[in-house]
């Protein structure tokens, strides 16, 4: 009998090792917290899974087992068996996937996978994590920053934002454009490199905003008249703020600076401040007084110019203390008026222009002419008045002087044209006492005729008289009149039918005066020469503006006619030598025609104004 004996002590020794391994890994892996699962990276079967993977994915631990991966996994299974590869060959040991739960809710997940020998079976041990809420976080953090970012890119103005240090974190392209740099080329840089500001007028540099903000924690602004200066040495006018990046615990974690190009606005304002000199410059020196005031009886007073002080005495702190004053400086007796006057133009929504009186510091009467209107806001409401008051005193009297002058001359022209009236009717009356003395037919002829003559003029002294304009007279007015005397002297005058048609025109007297002396010789002419004996007839006289500039005179009868056809220049009558004589006054030319009756055609230019009357 052989007996073979080996010594196992060493085997049994590491078989309770291998054991004791067994039991602590399965200890390690069944009570672990965190998810885990082991994987068959050939079919994607899931060996095994301790319980927490089945308190994560809802399902027992003995359906997990044996499930294949692609229940749980949302990518399709090409794709889950590479990256199966990838963790088997430790290609790749982090992965990123969507696992559907028993409840088909669908969780992000952070997979942490890499071969592992259990038995003779090659595996993959891997540990999941759910990283659905740090996703979202990561997910709304992103959008924030994108929103951010749209922001800051739409924004109008300039912004900076830098971090504790004062070095640049965030830049938005206007802030690119003022400055001169882009934000890859500023990034991390201190704000002084690309934030250059001084002061327009000293030239010294400006403090920098954001270190006053780190220094202080609080708002800080830029003074006025700051200006930033560009890469490329190109100056703007700005205007910013400064203000701590604080988050809620009240810890500063950086600094936001925002800013804009003022320049413009600045240049504007620099105008409207010479304006506004040069306009008070002129106001101050206008002789008068410029105001603002409300529609008020008592005329309170918002603005009143320094011109106040020459017009009325009172400075313009006066005005503004006593809120009535002016209605006090407004003589009594033109208050109502003045009131009445400007109401009406505001009613209206007119200019207005008056003329009172006003009693000034020292109550001295003063005339004054006041021109203004009405300021009303956008519903049509009446705001205030605005406008100019200046002394007329000097200018009021002298026209009460002028038209006092006026007066005693028109009262001496008319006694002028009372006593040569006067003296042509005595001239009259004593031809008509020598006619009725000569036994001369021709001489008692001559005599009527200078005393129809004489009463041509004395009817033009009569309208200069009655009338209130001495240079002009209105042709209807003094030809119907004139033609109606003469007509009276005819042998038979109810035996001649006169029709006139004088258009309603005004005219110098002395054209009118030369004008009826013409139609007098005419009309004498034709009562003593057209209708011999019992024989009657007709007389027609129209007195017209032909075209602009030009006037005719067209008289005609039907009576005997002249011997001869249509001639020019002398006549064998003095009367008819006179009509000549006249027309030439008038730089005017006659036409005459004497074979059936006698019309003269008389044109001459208008020498003085011609008005309707």
């Amino acid at each position: 009998m052989i007996v073979v004996a080996w010594d196992i002590t060493e085997r049994l020794k590491q078989e309770a090792i291998l054991k004791e391994s067994k039991s602590r890994y399965q200890s390690l892996f069944n009570d672990n917290h965190s998810v885990m699962i082991l994987l068959d990276p050939e079919t994607g079967i899931i060996t095994n899974a301790n319980q927490a993977a089945a308190r994560y994915y809802g399902w027992p631990i003995e359906k997990l087992r044996g499930m294949n991966i692609s229940h749980i996994n949302t990518l399709p299974f090409e794709k889950i068996k590479a990256a199966m590869t990838e963790s088997r060959t430790e290609q790749k040991k982090q992965f990123y996937f969507k696992h559907r739960l028993a409840n088909g809710e669908i969780r992000d997940v952070e997979v942490y996978s890499g071969p592992i020998d259990i038995g003779r079976k090659h595996l993959l041990y891997s540990i999941i994590h759910d990283i659905t809420a740090r996703k979202k976080a990561e997910e709304a953090l992103r959008e924030r920053e994108e929103s951010l970012s749209i922001t800051l890119q739409s924004i109008g103005d300039a912004v900076i934002a830098t971090d504790i240090e004062g070095k640049i974190t965030r830049m938005n392209p206007v802030a690119e454009n003022l400055t001169g740099w882009r934000f890859e080329d500023a990034r991390e840089l201190p704000l002084q490199s690309i934030f250059h500001i001084i002061n327009v007028h000293t030239r010294q540099e400006v403090e920098d905003p954001v270190a006053c903000v780190l220094k202080t924690g609080k708002l800080a602004e830029l003074a006025n008249h700051t200006v930033l200066i560009a890469k490329d040495g190109k100056e703007f006018h700005i205007s910013d703020s400064a203000a701590p990046i604080v988050d809620k615990d009240g810890k500063t974690h950086g600094v936001i600076l925002v800013f804009s190009n003022v320049t413009e606005k600045y240049e504007i304002q620099k105008k409207i401040r010479e304006s506004e000199r040069m306009l008070n410059t002129l106001i101050g020196n206008l002789p008068g007084m410029v105001y603002r005031c409300k529609n008020e009886p008592d005329w309170p007073m918002e603005f009143v110019s320094p011109g106040s002080v020459s017009l009325t005495g009172y400075k313009p702190g006066d005005f503004y203390a006593k809120m009535n004053l002016y209605q006090e400086i407004i003589h009594p007796d033109d208050s109502q008026k003045v009131w009445e006057d400007i109401q009406k133009a505001v009613h209206q929504r007119k200019i207005f222009s008056i003329q009172y009186r006003i009693l000034d510091v020292n109550k001295v009467e003063k005339w004054v002419h006041e021109q203004g209107q009405g300021v009303f806001s956008d519903e049509g409401k009446i705001i205030a008045l605005e406008g100019f008051i200046r002394d007329i005193t000097s200018q009021k009297k002298a026209y009460i002087e002028i038209e006092n002058l006026l007066k005693e001359k028109e009262i001496l022209l008319r006694e002028i044209h009372h006593r040569i009236k006067n003296n042509m009717n005595t001239m009259t009356s004593l031809l008509s006492l020598q006619e009725k003395q000569l036994n001369d037919e021709k001489a008692v002829s001559a005599l009527r005729d200078a005393r129809n003559r004489i009463g041509t003029m004395v009817s033009v002294y009569d309208k200069l008289f009655k009338s209130d304009n001495f240079r002009e007279i209105p042709a209807s007015f003094y030809l119907k009149d004139l033609i109606q005397k003469v007509s009276t002297s005819f042998n038979e005058p109810e035996k001649i039918n006169i029709q006139t048609q004088i258009q309603d025109i005004t005219l110098d007297s002395n054209v009118l005066f030369t004008v009826g002396l013409i139609i007098n010789e005419l009309l004498t002419n034709s009562g003593k020469h057209a209708f011999p004996g019992d024989r009657g007839g007709n007389i027609s006289i129209e007195f017209f503006q032909k075209e602009p500039g030009i006037l005719v005179l067209r008289y005609a009868d039907n009576g005997i006619g002249l011997s001869g056809t249509v001639y020019h220049g002398q006549t064998p009558g003095f009367g008819l030598k006179l009509v000549h004589l006249l027309t030439g006054q008038l730089r005017g030319s006659i036409t005459r025609q004497g074979e059936k009756g006698t019309l003269y055609i008389i044109t001459f230019p208008i020498q003085q104004t011609l008005k309707k009357s």
